[in-house]
This record gives C-alpha cells, structure tokens and sequence, in this order.
C-alpha cells in the first residue's frame, strides 16, 4: 500500500517538474526524491547527495544569493522561496523555484531542512522572451516617435544612434545600412554601428553596386523578401561568393531586411554577427521590417523636405534678386508678397506694401482695365493677362510699368493668389512720348512745306508749259524749258512720296481685300503705253489672287515696275505665282528688267532709307523704301535678286512675297 503511494507522489513529482529532498543536518545525509535527481541530471539514486555536493550544483553567478537567503531565513526562523540557477550532470544551467523549511530540535538549532525544487527553466525562457519582445516593441515605437519629428539635418545622427540601441538591445556586433543612389543601384554602407572591439564592415564608405558584389543575396532583395543566415558556413553552393565575403569579413550570422517606401526599394538594414552565431525568430524579423519602413520613410521624407528646401530657397534667391518687381496678391487685391525690385519700383517699404493693396497706388484711369483683368483671372475665362499701366508713388509721382499677371490655384482650382511681374517702363514711355510730339512736329512742317512747296510747283509748272506753247525756240532751245519742268513735276512727285510714306506708316489707309492680277495688269500696260517698252504678263490672268492690303498696294507695284521700266534695256517680265511658305500660302510677284543690275554688296541696303549718289542708287530713295514699309504692314517679304544668277549685270529681279487671302484660294489659283 505504501509502496503504491511512493509510486505515485513519484509520479506526481514527474508531471510537476518537483523534486523533493530532506536534509538530516547532524548526519549531514539528503534523502532526495527520484526527481530531483532527474532535475540536477541524475539517474534516481545514482549517487549520494550532500549537502556541499548541492552547493557545487548552484551556479556560480547565483551561489552567493542562496548562502545569504538560506542564512537569513535560519536567523529569522522563516521559511523561504527563491528562484535560481542549478548546473546538471551535463554542465548545463537550469532555472529552479526552491521552497525550504525548517525543523528545529530541542535546543532551538535547526535539526532538518526539508524542500521542494520545481524545474521553472521553460517558463523563464517563456517570460524571457516575452519581456524581449515587449522590450523590442517599446524600443521600436520610441525609434518611430522619433523619426516623424526628424528635421532632414538631424536624421544621420539620428539613425547611427537608432542602429546603436537595436544593435545592443539585440545582441549583434554590427547593424548597418545601404541605400540606394538615384539611379537604383545600392552603394556601399551609408550607416554603420559596431560593438567594441569589432571593426567595420568592408563595404563601409566605399562605393559600390552592392547588388553585383553579392548576386545570390540580391535575389532575395530585389523581391523585397528578408534574407535570414543563422550560420554563414550553411550557405548553399550557389552562395559561394556571399560566403567568401562574409567569412572574410568574420561574419557568422546575418541577417538583411529591405527597406521599402511606397512599395520602392531603396536600401537594406542589416545586422551581423561575429563572435557568436545568432538566429531571429520570425517574430523579430517581422519587427525589423517595421524597422526597415520606419528609416526607409524616415529617408525619403528626408531627401523630399531637403529637396523642398533647396527648391524653396533657389525660389527666395530667385525671387528676392529678379531684375522685375514681382507680388503675390489675394484675389481681393491685398499684398501677400513683394519682393525688393518692386518695392523701389512703387516706392514703398516691404510693410507698408503688406498693409496695403495693388488698387491704392493705382491711376485711377487704370484700376477698372487691372481690376477687369483680375476678375478674369480668378474666373479662370484667361490664364495669363498683360496691360501697360500706372502706378502713383509714395512721393506722388506716375511710374508706368508693364503689369504680367497669372493665378496660382490649389488642388480643387480654386486660386490662391495671383503672381504679378511689373517692370519699369518709364522712360520708355517719356521717349515714346518725345518721339510722338517730334514726329507730329516734323509732320506739320512737311505738311506746310509740301503745301507751300507744291503751290510754288503748280506755279512753275504752269509758267513753263505756257512758255512751251508760247514761246518759240529752236529744238535745241527746248531743253531748257524741258529740262526744269521734269524737276519740278520730280520735286511734286517727291512731295507726293513722303505723305503717302507718311500715311503708310501711320496705318491710316483701312485695309481691304484687293485682287492682285487686274491691278498688275492695269499697272503693266499703263508704263507699256507711257515708256514704248513692253511688260510682258507670264502668269494666268483669269486667275484670282486675292490678299489683304490697302489703297496703298497700287503705289507698292507701281514703283517697281516703274523702276524696271525706265532702267531696263528692253522688255520687263512680271509675273505671278502662288507658293507655299514655312507652310503658309503665298503669292510671289516678281518684276524682271535687263537693265546695269544691282551688285550683291548693295542689295540688302537698296530698301534703306538712306539713298546713295552712284548710279546704282538711282533705284533707291523714297519709292523703294515705300515699297518696303508697305510689305512689311502687309505680312510679306520684298527682296532683290540677279535676273541671271551670279552675274547682275544682266539686270535684276524683284520679287514681293504677300499671304494669300486664304489657303482654299490660293490652291484654286495654284491648279488654275
């Protein structure tokens, strides 16, 4: 019966991980159950137990805490509990919960012990682990409290210190980062934290494409999975390069997480072993990839805000040294910003311009053309406006300024602000106003000059056609009469010339559409009929070819037919055809003579205003620069070339470029 009962507290005692034991104190004898051999690695009574024998099992960071809790509890005559280390048979370390009591004999000394020992080595490991893992998780949540507040300045310290408390915290020798450059290759290790006595990695510093040194590894990478070594000498042969690096660099353990923001790699956190292998529980590896996103955003927001701030004070360099005034105003007119060249353009402070708005130093006579155009603006109907228009100074005095103004809208459209660029067109304005009046001047006296000058004309003209019909002279006498009327009628004719240049200039003459064909051929026969020479027509003349010009066109051509009529040897050639430019219709008009030509040095300058005295020049002056002012106001092109290339003296050819009313037209013309 009580064998049956030995057999089962034995049983119990197995179950529970207790071992029991009494300890005789005079005869210094433990009677232990069969489990708490088992627990101290023995075989149920394979050998006596003492009591300096049981000593010897404590370990020896905890023997000294028994001796000074087993004392106190025989002073104090009170039992004690106490958790600690035991070493097995085997040499290794098992955590046990003791209970002992005490029996004391007659005299009052301790006559025996009797304890229990509880083999607790899984539940400390259990209560270990979980107190890494919360200690993990509360170091990490710091890191990640930390890194949101990052300035970009303060983020390198910030990580170095980062790779330090997980380094330690974790046990490794070395934790480290590589990042990626712009173009998506990895450099060497950007930051780097190792333990005392462990120098840095090879990579530290240097620049290279960590995707090529280490192939098999960045196959791992590039699909973002976490590559975990426990032990570098279990690499597989196709990681034979990997372990020939890491072993040189006497790595036993790795492991390397990627860091991804936004689902985009750039970079790898790795930590390193060196002095004994260590393995991560999928549980840390799933914290250190927290850990890679929390530095990889920490990264990317980092080079964004440094971005922004580079781009931000290229903007206030920009816009604080612009040779234009330029303002950010409300869409109700009030100064958000200026900058100094507007300042000293409207003549007020930075602050007071602040405290005011664009309509206060406005020309009155300007304000409803600017406020018409903000309007506008904030409508959204334009995007950009432009106006010349007038500010009143601080001193009271008018600047003018060209005034350019666009809207800056938010992410709905709804605008912001408006940009204005303003710059000082004063003086600009004061020489347009002096050229004006000194043109209207110079126009009143050639107007009282032509006036009085072409009624002394008439006169003269009149007198010497009389003296013509009346008087009799030989026909060798005739040339002096002949000779002075073909002045004077040059001299009205030259007259005539500078108000028509005059008008054509001023842009008087409302335009028209003219058809070109019936007026050269009107033109072409009328110096035909006057010269004796004959204006040959080489072009279709039922055909229409119409443009847009004014009264003044007729001048136009008949100057220039008039100018290779007379200096021509014989027959002028005209002729007309439609052509296509920088793919625009045209039409081309070009008027042949065979007179002395026109040399290459003098052709650029045969339009000019300033005619010369050779006999070259006898093609210049007023008509031809009227010919040029007037192609011009129409859109086209005048130029002169040699009739025969290379050799001018076989005389020229004028050609007149004029757009053609509209592309339908001109293509009828063209199959016509």
């Amino acid at each position: 019966m009580l064998r049956g009962e030995e057999a089962r507290r034995s049983r119990a005692e197995q179950m529970a991980h207790i071992g029991s034991w009494c300890m005789d104190i005079k005869l210094d004898i433990m009677a232990c159950s069969d489990e708490f051999y088992r627990i101290l690695g023995y075989q149920p009574g394979e050998s006596t137990i003492t009591v300096e024998q049981f000593k010897k099992n404590v370990h020896h960071e905890d023997i000294q805490y028994v001796d000074e809790v087993f004392n106190r509890s025989i002073r104090e005559k009170k039992p004690y509990e106490a958790d600690f280390r035991i070493l097995r048979k085997d040499g290794s370390a098992c955590d046990v919960h003791a209970i002992t009591e005490f029996e004391y004999g007659e005299s009052g000394d301790v006559r025996f012990i009797y304890g229990t020992v509880q083999d607790i080595t899984g539940r400390k490991r259990t209560d270990e682990a979980l107190k890494y893992r919360s200690e993990l998780e509360a170091l990490i949540t710091t890191l990640s409290t930390r890194f949101i507040k990052l300035a970009p300045e303060e983020l390198d310290p910030a990580l170095n210190d980062a790779l330090r408390k997980i380094g330690e915290f974790a046990g490794v020798d070395r934790s480290y980062i590589h990042q990626t450059t712009k173009d998506g290759k990895m450099t060497g290790i950007t930051h780097e934290w190792c333990r005392e006595g462990v120098g840095p990695s090879m990579e530290f510093g240097k620049q290279l494409d960590i995707m090529e040194t280490y192939p098999w590894v960045s196959g791992f990478l590039r699909k973002l999975e976490v590559l975990h070594v426990p032990s570098v000498e279990d690499l597989p042969p196709e990681a034979e390069v990997e372990k020939r690096l890491l072993s040189a660099s006497r790595v036993l353990s790795l492991v390397a997480v990627p860091m991804v923001c936004n689902r985009e790699f750039i970079g790898v956190l790795g930590f390193d072993s060196v002095r004994n292998r260590k393995a991560w529980t999928e549980d840390d590896i799933a914290i250190l990839r927290i850990v890679g996103e929390i530095f990889a955003n920490a990264i990317v927001r980092s080079e964004t805000e440094r971005a922004l701030r580079d781009s931000e004070e290229r903007f206030r360099a920009t816009f604080e040294q612009a040779a234009v005034g330029i303002a950010h105003v409300s869409p109700g007119g009030r100064y958000l910003r200026v900058n100094r060249r507007y300042c000293n353009i409207v003549g007020y402070s930075h602050g007071e311009l602040l405290s005011r708005n664009f309509q206060s130093i406005t020309h009155p006579d300007d304000l409803e053309e600017d406020l018409g155009n903000l309007a506008s603006l904030i409508s959204g109907r334009i995007d950009t406006a432009s106006m010349e228009k007038r500010y009143i100074r601080k001193d009271g005095s008018i600047i003018w300024v060209t005034l350019t103004t666009t809207a800056v809208r938010g992410p709905e459209g709804i605008p912001k602000y408006v940009i204005s660029v303003i710059e000082d067109i004063t003086a600009r304005k004061r020489a347009e106003a002096e050229m004006q009046e000194a043109r209207m001047r110079a126009e009143l006296y050639v107007d009282l000059m032509g006036h009085d000058i072409g009624n002394m004309n008439q006169a003269i003209m009149g007198y010497l056609e009389m003296a013509q019909d009346t008087v009799k002279l030989k026909d060798d006498e005739r040339e002096f009469i002949e000779k002075p009327l073909e002045l004077v009628k040059g001299s009205s004719a030259l007259i005539d010339n500078v108000k028509r240049l005059q008008r054509a200039r001023s842009g008087e003459a409302p335009v028209q559409v003219v058809d070109i064909v019936p007026l050269i051929m009107s033109l072409a026969a009328c110096y035909s009929n006057s010269s004796g020479k004959s204006a040959g027509l080489d072009f279709n003349t039922g055909a229409v070819y119409r443009v847009v010009a004014n009264e003044f066109i007729k001048d136009l051509f008949s100057n220039i037919i008039e100018n290779a009529v007379k200096y021509s040897r014989s027959d002028v050639r005209i002729g007309i055809s439609p052509v296509e430019r920088n793919g625009k219709p045209f039409y081309r008009v070009s008027v042949e003579d065979n007179g002395p030509g026109v040399p290459d040095e003098q052709k650029a300058g045969i339009f000019s205003e300033l005619a010369g005295r050779e006999k070259y020049a006898r093609r210049r002056g007023l008509g031809l620069q009227i010919v040029k002012t007037l192609v011009k106001a129409y859109g086209g092109k005048v130029w002169v070339e040699d009739r025969v290339p290379g050799d001018h003296e076989q005389g020229a050819r004028f050609v007149v470029m004029l757009p053609a009313l509209d592309q339908v037209a001109a293509m009828n013309a063209g199959e016509k």
